[in-house]
């Protein structure tokens, strides 16, 4: 006799869409991945965690502006304006936060952060 095959359960995953003027939505969930991007590719490239976390704050700004201006986001001018000024105020405010880290990027004085643990001569 033949088995019933049973069917593999699925988890469902809670998704945040953001629908967009034409109907299709958009999978909130990729809006974060040019700032992984960045942080990653600044922290790997740099060991300077407080660079990568400035750095994602202008990459937040650039992003909004792109995916409210080509549509992604379904919202109309006034909203969007809105967001850029929510967006550009919460961006300076992590500035203001970082502002010790700026001086010492800026005075080299900045500490690095290495995921492996390396020798004095090997960090310079």
């Amino acid at each position: 006799p033949e088995r019933a095959r049973e069917e593999p359960k699925v988890i469902p995953i809670p998704m945040i869409l953001v629908k967009r003027e034409d109907g299709l939505r958009y999978p909130f969930a990729y809006m974060v991945i040019p700032e992984i991007i960045t942080f990653f590719g600044i922290f790997f490239t740099t060991h300077y965690v407080s660079l990568g976390s400035i750095l994602v704050q202008f990459v937040l700004i650039a992003e909004m502006i792109v995916l409210g201006q080509t549509g992604v986001l379904g919202m109309e001018q006034t909203a969007r304006n809105e967001l850029y000024l929510v967006t550009v105020l919460l961006a300076l405010l992590a500035l203001w936060e970082h502002r010790e880290n700026i001086k010492r990027l800026i005075h080299k004085e900045e500490r690095k952060t290495y995921l492996i643990k390396k020798s004095e001569s090997e960090r310079q």
